[in-house]
């Protein structure tokens, strides 16, 4: 019989294996439909989920997409080559099947561009690559799409949606590479559900691609840091892109300064930009108020026991005057009869334990009735 804790670790490692399994043959996928480069360089990740190549103008390249179906039901899938676009914030995206290729999409040939597959089945599509003779050095961005193939509509009127996929194709071909990055703006915006917006606005006025690390430090105004964010972008070719980052909104409030720092590998090593730094003033949280509240209350008491202070020992220095202890009397009696606290004589004229004063002897009193 196997003990309890071999049984466990059994467990644990076959849940491990099928986890690691399952990660080698994961692809781009929605609703069960998948995609994915079919001969991924195992010395660059990025080719995982991205066809990368480097190519002269005239070559031709052969590779393959893996067209997957994940669900349990017969798929035709709809496969093309088609140009890249731009998001409204300079991502990647991907121009529709019907759209005309003028660019790297028309560079791209499927051998086939309708598959239909069984349950829980794959299929290797090949196609070429083939770039034009005396084309520019630099990046080239096309894409390979995969569409579920809807029967046609039967009913008038309506919208129609089909969501697909698309698989990024980065074509460079060598020459005069250009790698330039510039900070063409930065905003702080109010966020509408709370907090700010803190948005940089990066140019890519190069040839190629450019991976980003973008830095964005917000400070106290005094230099204390209250929240940094990291982030890594990919800004392509001739586009601009931007992203808002979430910034809470501060709990206490006050005068803040936010900046930002660009930095990116040129053609020549590590290059760093910049931006301007932005100087604003954020109201209080609900909870902030009430420490602010809190806060200023202290404050105030510690300015009034000072200034309280500073009035007694300046009464002290100017009215009190020299008291001859008189028969009978003690510490009690003379707080008594000059209407101040019998510590306070005992401070001023620094007396020690028992406290106790004799006849005749001289102490500072406040003046008299």
């Amino acid at each position: 019989m196997l003990s309890q804790k071999t049984k466990w670790c059994f467990l644990v490692s076959v849940l491990a294996l099928i986890l690691l399994l399952s990660s080698e043959v994961s692809a781009v996928q929605y609703e069960g439909i998948g995609g994915k480069p079919a001969y991924p360089d195992p010395n660059n990740p990025k080719t995982q989920s991205i066809f990368i190549y480097a190519l002269n103008s005239g070559e031709t390249k052969e590779d393959g997409v893996l067209a997957v179906n994940d669900t349990k039901e017969e798929k035709t899938l709809l496969v093309y080559a088609a140009d890249s676009s731009s998001a409204s914030d300079g991502a990647f995206a991907c121009r529709q099947i019907g759209e005309e290729k003028k660019m790297a999409g028309s560079w791209i040939e499927l051998e086939k561009n309708e598959i239909t597959l069984g349950p829980i089945k794959s299929e290797v599509i090949p196609f070429n690559v083939t770039v034009p003779q005396d084309i520019e050095a630099g990046e080239y961005n096309g894409c390979i799409g995969i569409q579920e193939k809807k029967p046609p509509q039967e009913q008038e009127g309506g919208i129609r949606l089909t969501t697909r996929l698309a698989i990024r194709v980065a074509i460079t071909v060598p020459g005069e590479l250009i790698k330039k990055l510039e900070i063409s703006d930065f905003k702080l915006s109010p966020n509408p559900t709370g907090g700010y917006f803190t948005t940089p606005y990066l140019k890519n006025s190069g040839n190629v691609s450019i991976d980003a690390d973008i830095k964005i430090a917000t400070r106290y105004i005094f230099g204390l840091k209250l929240k940094e964010i990291n982030s890594q972008r990919t800004i392509f070719r001739g586009e601009t892109g931007s992203w808002n980052y979430e910034l809470e909104q501060p709990l206490l409030g006050g005068w803040y300064r936010t900046s930002l720092v660009v930095s990116y590998e040129g053609v020549v090593g590590k290059e760093e930009l910049k931006g301007p730094t932005i100087t604003f003033f954020s109201w209080p949280t609900r909870t902030g108020w009430i420490i602010d509240i809190c806060i200023l209350l202290v404050i105030l008491v510690a300015v009034s026991l000072f200034w309280l202070s500073k009035r007694r020992k300046k009464w002290i220095k100017k009215d009190w005057a020299e008291y001859e202890i008189q028969p009978g009397e003690n510490l009690e009696i003379l707080a008594e009869k000059f209407d101040v606290s019998w510590k306070l004589l005992v401070k001023v004229n620094k007396l020690k334990p028992p406290y106790a004063v004799k006849q005749g002897e001289k102490i500072k009193t406040p003046p008299g009735e």
